[in-house]
């Protein structure tokens, strides 16, 4: 199909205006997969640096970010990326276990506590583990535990957490999406009271009385379906994997008619991606991690397998009703954005409302965010870098790293004094590595090491320079 003809379906489909700039895209370092505002204009994600805490970026119209210490493990963001969600970093000052799980929320530069639901014990050390944030900011969603692992929902107004309960009555339940007011929550319960097999499960707030009902949602050939990642902010759509239906068929779509969500099978890509290995592969599981505002954008992974047990090629995919199944990064090019490597773009876990923003990320492959309507490309911007001082001694290794963030690739080049550094031994008897990546290490160090340090980092959006590292030396052997 031609371009122009794809970008027209595309518009169509409410993804791009035929007027649109190329798709762009945003790389980040390595780390836990980030989550975007339902507004598209701020990320979310656990901290680069190793000084812990979070961070919340500003992706659009601008860049830049913010530092939120107090927690090291992200649950979600508001839609106006003004409210966050998070484990809290528990000290046992609070009144809980020093190792117990508590959820919290952050705004206005305050992180408060998650109120535990009713009659929780500290079994398994749980008091709120947190899975998502409503959009508005006022609801969280997690699991508790009260005898049995028991789902709940926070309300910030009213301080007040609200068991989840079994669609039977009695069985375990968790809960990890919610749409964007909080009258829907997703998640699991156990197929029956003694089962500990999990069934994807959707719970109502009746908007009248208040009371909380709960759906076991449809599978298909009698398979399970594990959980519900994700629920579109309006309510209307869920999103899962049914696992044990044949190959290509495992990903699901849940759509509300009649005040009952009903399932659709989101079909296989008509085509092998283009980076697949070996065009034998065949598609083993499309698994969907989040939806879109309406639910008419869904993204997710695609598997593929091969004969030996390492023959594995996953990448990220989006769907819409109007082109179906496709890779996202068969989908950048067909708008006329760069070629991209799967692994660069690889496990997709978050997108915003209106389905233009989708961010993800991978072990290997570190944390992204295409933005599909497009832009120029982001100059580099340094989120963690060297401390102003660091001091070399005899025995132990040190190193400076820098983390940026921007349009890649990017190059890097340390310096002393000012003057480029190569890697390899010293005039002076030291040796260094890393010269042109994000961590130099002094493999030997002397003297002469000593002064200030800095690195130039550069990419097709521009070039920037980390504050100076000034670096001193310690001869001295520390005693034992």
């Amino acid at each position: 199909m031609h371009r122009s003809a794809v970008v027209a379906l595309f518009a169509a489909a409410g993804l791009v205006s035929a007027a649109a700039a190329q798709p762009r895209i945003i790389q980040l370092p390595s780390g836990s997969a980030p989550r975007l505002s339902a507004g598209g204009g701020f990320l979310a994600s656990n901290s680069f640096s190793s000084s812990g805490g979070l961070i919340r970026l500003q992706i659009s119209p601008t860049i830049g970010f913010t530092q939120i210490p107090g927690s090291n493990q992200l649950i979600g963001i508001s839609g106006n990326g003004q409210v966050l969600a998070g484990m809290l970093l528990n000290d046992g000052s609070n009144g809980f276990p020093a190792d117990a799980d508590i959820a919290g929320r952050w705004t206005g530069g305050v992180w408060s506590q998650v109120t535990p639901i009713p009659a929780a014990t500290l079994a398994f050390n749980t008091v709120s583990t947190g899975y998502d944030l409503s959009a508005d900011g006022r609801y969280i969603v997690g699991l508790a535990y009260s005898g049995t692992n028991l789902g709940f929902i926070f309300d910030a107004v009213t301080g007040e957490s609200t068991p989840l309960e079994h669609p039977s009555g009695f069985g375990r339940t968790r809960a990890n999406s919610v749409s964007g007011n909080g009258q829907v929550a997703g998640g699991n319960a156990s197929i029956d009271g003694a089962s500990d097999t999990m069934y994807a499960t959707v719970w109502e707030r009746n908007s009248v009385t208040g009371v909380w009902s709960a759906q076991f949602l449809d599978a298909v050939n009698n398979a399970s379906v594990d959980a519900v990642p994700d629920i579109s902010t309006d309510g209307s759509t869920a999103v899962g994997c049914v696992f044990g239906e044949t190959a290509g068929t495992g990903g699901r779509i849940w759509r509300k008619a009649a005040g009952v969500l009903t399932g659709s099978s989101i079909p296989a890509p008509l085509t092998a991606p283009s980076g697949l290995p070996d065009p034998s592969w065949q598609l083993s599981s499309v698994e969907p991690t989040a939806v879109n505002g309406d639910g008419s954008v869904v993204v997710g992974t695609l598997t593929y397998r091969g004969e030996f047990f390492f023959d594995r090629f996953s990448t990220s995919f989006i769907w819409t009703q109007a082109t179906g199944t496709r890779t996202l990064a068969d989908h950048i090019v067909a708008l006329g954005g760069p070629t991209v490597n799967d692994n660069d773009i690889s496990g997709a876990q978050s997108i915003s409302d209106d389905g233009l923003p989708i961010a993800g990320g991978s072990f290997f492959g570190g944390q992204w965010v295409v933005q599909l309507a497009g832009g120029g490309p982001v100059a580099p911007l340094i989120i963690s870098q060297p401390d102003p001082t660091a001091t070399l001694n005899l025995c132990d290794s040190i190193g400076l790293s820098v983390s940026v963030i921007g349009s890649g690739p990017f190059t890097y080049q340390w310096r002393r004094n000012g003057q480029p550094i190569t890697d390899g031994p010293t005039p002076w008897g030291a040796e260094v590595f890393g010269a042109t990546s994000p961590r130099l290490f002094f493999a030997r160090r002397a003297l002469q090491d000593a002064g200030p340090y800095d690195v130039v980092i550069t990419s097709q959006g521009g070039a920037i320079t980390s504050p100076p590292s000034v670096v001193t030396v310690d001869t001295a052997i520390p005693t034992p």
